[in-house]
């Protein structure tokens, strides 16, 4: 009976276990599923974000979500499968100390930093900068270095616009000798520059962050409203105004221009320029203009009355002077006309000289370019009397332009040519020239084809010899 009891009792307690293991095996299976669901909720929510998310191994990348691919131009099967170097690559030179650093720190367990920004390279070789936040993570049962990474490129080009055009701002500033301040929408102080403190109305501390009508002087105050209210319509305004520095009244003058952002009134910029030294310029010039009436008033009264006593002097000279006018009329008449003569005169005679010398020039060039040679070679043929009928013809057209016009640097012909010229013109045949001149024919006529060519004849139908008879 007491073993019955016992069995009875193990069985009843290995039902109760397998009733266990049965609520057990469901509530596992509630759990696989509810971790299944977390686990696509997490990796949805890793492709889907806007950070590029990266697990680094050994130098490796185990994992990289579609953000992350983009950023750097590979595929994701890209990625999981680049070479330790080709990774370290993506890190610039001059920031890979900067990046690994970070990563054997982190993963040695050490107190570092997280974030921090470093530039990337690119799959295309394009340099982009990268902000980071790493932290050490176990991956596949390994320790490993997750990066979140967002793309600040834009930002940093960004602010290094700003910052040259901040260091722009500051030179244009520095060369300026006048006050600049600027307002926000409320007219109060934001900026100022000022060469010098002692042009201030008061110090920076004093005005900056407040309103302008709580600094300055209430008259000033109205100019400036009446200016700023002008501003916020988009109009520019100036005004001038006095203050009172340091003991010493001091002139400025000031434009407001509008500061407009996506159409917008954001405030105004004001440009200030001391113009006392101007105001005491002005003062005294009144002071020199009025003094100046003073005297011309008295100057003309005085002028007044030597001029009553000249009229009666004048009216005396007058007819003195009629006389003496009507002769000098006639002598100038007479003057004149012999002036004139004298000037035809010196152009008669010059046009004489001219045409003098041009005519012993004219001479001179005929003998020398056509006489002369004809002379040498009726030195060598003395029975030649075809020569001498050349001779003969030149002789008679000595006053010509044919000299100068055929040794002219125009037609370039040679001392041949120009030799042959005056023989064709005194009429002589080829062969003729051919004997005088003691070259062969065919020659005689090569000097000829030139000759029309220099000429401008050579595809005329034109007698050369009728043509340089009339040259």
């Amino acid at each position: 009976m007491g073993t019955k009891q016992a069995i009875s009792d193990e069985l009843a307690k290995f039902r109760r276990e397998i009733s266990d293991l049965e609520a057990s095996k469901i509530k596992l299976k509630q759990l696989e599923k509810s971790l299944f669901d977390l686990e696509r909720k997490y990796k949805t929510l890793i492709e889907q974000s806007i950070l590029g998310i990266v697990v680094f191994q050994g130098y490796r990348i185990v994992f990289a979500n579609n953000t992350f691919a983009k950023m750097s131009g590979f595929s994701k099967k890209e990625l999981l499968s680049l070479p330790s170097e080709i990774v370290k690559s993506m890190v610039h030179p001059e920031d890979r100390a900067l990046v690994w650093g970070k990563f054997k720190g982190l993963l040695a367990g050490k107190s570092l930093s997280p974030h921090y920004e470093y530039r990337g390279v690119h799959k295309d070789g394009s340099v982009r900068w990268l902000e980071m936040y790493a932290s050490r993570i176990d991956f596949n049962g390994k320790p490993a270095i997750q990066g979140a990474i967002i793309d600040i490129t834009e930002r940093k080009l960004g602010e290094e616009r700003l910052k040259e055009s901040e260091s722009k701002l500051q030179g244009i500033l520095a060369s300026m000798v006048d006050l600049v301040f600027a307002f926000d929408k409320e007219a109060r102080f934001i900026f100022y520059h000022s060469p010098h403190l002692m042009d201030l109305y008061v110090s920076p501390e004093r005005f900056i962050g407040k309103r302008h009508s709580e600094v300055m002087p209430f008259y000033l105050n109205k100019l400036f409203a009446e200016a700023f209210k002008k501003n916020k319509k988009k109009e520019s305004a100036e005004f001038e105004y006095w203050l009172e520095i340091n003991g010493k009244i001091r002139w400025f003058v000031a434009k407001l221009a509008p500061l407009f952002i996506d159409n917008k009134f954001t405030g105004s910029v004001a440009v200030v320029r001391e113009v006392t030294a101007q105001k005491q310029v002005e003062e005294e010039l009144e002071k020199y203009r009025n003094k100046l009436e003073e005297l011309v008033e008295k100057r003309t009264a005085e002028l007044r009355k030597a001029n009553e006593q000249l009229g009666h002097e004048i009216l005396e000279r007058k007819s003195a002077q009629e006389r003496l006018a009507r002769s000098e009329s006639e002598l100038r008449e007479e003057r004149i006309a012999l002036e004139q003569k004298n000037i035809a005169l010196r152009e008669i005679i010059a046009q004489i000289e001219m045409e003098r010398e041009r005519i012993r020039h004219d001479i001179e060039t005929n003998i020398n370019a056509v006489i002369s040679p004809i002379l040498e070679k009726l030195k060598e043929e003395k029975s030649s009397a075809k020569l001498a009928d050349v001779l003969h013809l030149h002789l008679k057209r000595l006053t010509s332009q044919y000299g100068i016009k055929i040794t002219g640097k125009a037609l370039r012909l040679t001392p041949r040519e120009i030799e042959l010229c005056n023989m064709i013109k005194g009429g002589l045949s080829g062969k003729d020239i051919s004997r005088f001149l003691n070259i062969s024919y065919m020659t005689v006529l090569k000097h000829r084809r030139n000759i029309r060519l220099k000429m401008g004849i050579s595809k005329k139908r034109i007698n050369l010899t009728s043509f340089l008879r009339e040259f």
